[in-house]
């Protein structure tokens, strides 16, 4: 069995920068699921690998890319929005194990509708009523979440930087972009 330090090490001599991303399927689509990913790789000129958990149907497509290129990176990106999208289209979630986070609150539509989300919401504020638990991230900042209306002070001191507007996130774990 191969383990994921190896993978990591083994795509990183290929590729100056890769995206691990995170979705869940029904495991009766992981073949349809390959072949689509297959394809979006094509059609955003990207070479896109892919680690599972075939028996529960959770993806890791690898996009690798070249952060020196902006248009690479933006296609990159793009794939990696389009396969969550195709996660959910086809009975899955934008998430198998690892959270939604910054990466993608934005995506949360894609799954859950105004009423989902305000449920949610409601809850998450009744158990951190002054929104310092993970700030910033779970809930898409479109929807006036009370998170992504930290103040930069809040934000500095509990993750010590500030993210600001326009500036997606581009370090994270498990080779994420910009790691």
């Amino acid at each position: 069995m191969v383990r994921t330090q190896e993978c990591r090490r083994a795509v990183g001599r290929f590729s100056p920068k890769y995206y691990t991303q995170d979705g869940v399927i029904p495991r009766t689509r992981v073949p349809q699921a390959l072949r689509q990913i297959e394809a979006m790789a094509k059609k955003y000129s990207l070479t896109i690998g892919n680690i599972m958990h075939a028996g529960d149907g959770n993806l890791h497509p690898i996009i690798c890319f070249d952060p020196r290129d902006p248009d690479h990176k933006r296609r990159a990106m793009q794939a990696s929005d389009e396969i969550i999208a195709y996660c959910v289209s086809v009975g899955g979630s934008i998430t198998g194990e690892h959270g939604v986070g910054m990466e993608k609150n934005e995506l949360m539509s894609l799954g859950f509708n105004d009423n989902d989300l305000d449920v949610m919401r409601r809850l998450h504020d009744t158990m951190n009523p002054r929104a310092i638990l993970n700030p910033q991230k779970l809930f898409p900042s479109a929807h006036g979440c009370r998170e992504a209306a930290a103040s930069p002070e809040l934000t500095e001191k509990i993750v010590g930087h500030t993210e600001t507007a326009g500036n997606p996130k581009t370090a994270g774990h498990s080779g994420k972009a910009g790691a």
